[in-house]
């Protein structure tokens, strides 16, 4: 979705990109760079006599076995033919070149230039931070490209990797001197980004209402050094966090005024806008469409979230470690989450680290995970977790438990569940050896009373013997 307060944004980048043959769009990893070179940007470059591709990105792995010159430019081959099902698939794809990839793929009618867009372009110096040879290869055949046909290009990527474009610059045309920044949405035009869409479906989402979102979704909490927190109120809107709430709220509404309402309220936003809540839901519902599009335990997932992305004191942490080691491209996985704006990846000294993308998303995530525990883990599971999470061991199993459990608690366990169940066994070893060992000395205590007894009646009679 394009968010309709960028028509600015569009026309400035589309009338930059008319004038010079590359642009360079950078901005900070969710200000909705993507939504806008996918559906803000195609018909303003159409208006200019320009056909752009579909984003186009650079990380489509290449084939086991098979001979690939450049992976980057095989991605970018796999993606223009993949948009393409008129044309054959050359079975050589690995072997084409940049600009004969163009001249057999990226084709536009008569009277208009093609424009060839590469989105989220900081992959080119993440999937292999030390491929420095196939990177330069890259970007000499894209300079060449420009060089030998009439295609224009815009390269969209995260600002804070644009430092790694440095070495490569002189091998392009104008060396990426032309470039436009996104930012995040202001307050002002993230309140028309709530009102025209609505006002198109002939809804008035009135000036307070629009205020009122926008207020809840700009306060927030800064972390500080010592542990402190402090409110405060950001004066720009993150446009993904915006487009989830927003569509929480629409259904909301919708469900209860009908397929047809006329306006929507300062009460509506009152009522029903609840901007962690609205995160919670987008968080669940990526972790279960990540899960089955690529086949990892939702389970396995959510606990990578939570115990590497999130560390004491509920603060983001940072990893290098996949969700799975055992997936056969572990990547993938990361680039699901990422392209949901969940996560975000940062290259230093050889390493990708992933964080979440947001501090925002520490609550959501951990509130969802343990709903989610609850509906459909065991419940010694459940308890496993929150062990792990407290230290507490008042949550380990009995002995009881523990018998109840059997042997199927043996099977597809987390390294958790293994060290709860293990503890809880000693404990509850430990327990009977205490109580064992109390119940001799209470039976032992017991004989010896008897016999105390017993000597104390003979001294009795003795006694009472010498007296007479």
């Amino acid at each position: 979705m394009h968010l309709p307060a960028r028509s600015a944004e569009s026309r400035a980048l589309a009338q930059l990109l008319a004038t010079e043959r590359v642009v360079l769009l950078h901005a900070p990893s969710g200000a909705g760079k993507t939504s806008l070179v996918q559906a803000g940007l195609p018909p303003l470059l159409a208006r200019r006599g320009f056909v752009s591709t579909g984003p186009v990105r650079v990380n489509v792995p290449p084939p086991r076995g098979g001979h690939v010159v450049n992976r980057y430019v095989y991605s970018v081959a796999s993606r223009l033919f993949g948009q393409r099902p008129d044309l054959m698939t050359p079975t050589d794809l690995g072997t084409l070149s940049l600009t004969e990839t163009v001249h057999q793929a990226l084709t536009a009618p008569t009277g208009t230039r093609p424009v060839l867009v590469l989105d989220q372009f900081e992959e080119v110096l993440t999937l292999d931070p030390a491929d420095w040879s196939g990177q330069e290869e890259f970007f000499v055949q894209l300079g060449h490209m420009l060089d030998e046909t009439q295609v224009w290009v815009l390269l969209s990527m995260r600002e804070d990797y644009m430092g790694g474009l440095h070495r490569y610059n002189r091998l392009l045309p104008g060396q990426l001197r032309a470039r436009y920044r996104l930012d995040f949405l202001t307050r002002d035009a993230a309140a028309r980004a709530i009102q025209e869409p609505a006002a198109r479906q002939a809804v008035e989402v009135t000036d307070d209402a629009a205020n009122a979102i926008v207020s809840k979704l700009a306060d927030d909490v800064l972390q500080q050094a010592g542990l402190s927190t402090d409110d405060h109120r950001a004066p720009y809107v993150e446009p993904v966090q915006l487009q989830v709430v927003c569509r929480q709220l629409w259904q909301t509404v919708r469900t209860e005024k009908g397929d047809f309402f006329p306006t929507i309220e300062r009460s509506d936003v009152d009522r029903h806008v609840d901007v962690e809540g609205a995160l919670r839901s987008y968080y669940d519902r990526t972790m279960g469409k990540v899960a089955r599009k690529t086949g990892i335990d939702e389970r396995l997932l959510r606990d990578w979230v939570e115990t590497k992305l999130i560390v004491g004191q509920r603060l983001r942490g940072q990893t290098t470690e996949p969700p799975s080691r055992e997936d056969p491209e572990p990547t993938r996985i990361l680039r699901e989450l990422e392209d949901a704006y969940l996560i975000r990846g940062d290259t230093r000294a050889q390493a990708t680290w992933y964080e979440l993308s947001h501090d925002r998303l520490i609550e959501p995530v951990l509130e969802g995970n343990h709903a989610w525990r609850v509906s459909n883990l065991p419940w010694w599971k459940v308890a496993a977790h929150l062990w792990r999470m407290t230290g507490s061991d008042v949550l380990l199993l009995k002995s009881a438990d523990l018998r109840q459990l059997g042997r199927d608690a043996t099977d597809g366990l987390t390294e958790t569940e293994v060290a709860f169940l293990e503890k809880s066994r000693k404990e509850s070893e430990h327990e009977q050896k205490m109580a064992y060992a109390m119940a001799r000395a209470q039976h032992y205590a017991a004989r010896y009373a008897v016999l105390w007894v017993i000597i104390m009646a003979e001294a009795v009679v003795i006694l009472a013997l010498v007296a007479l």
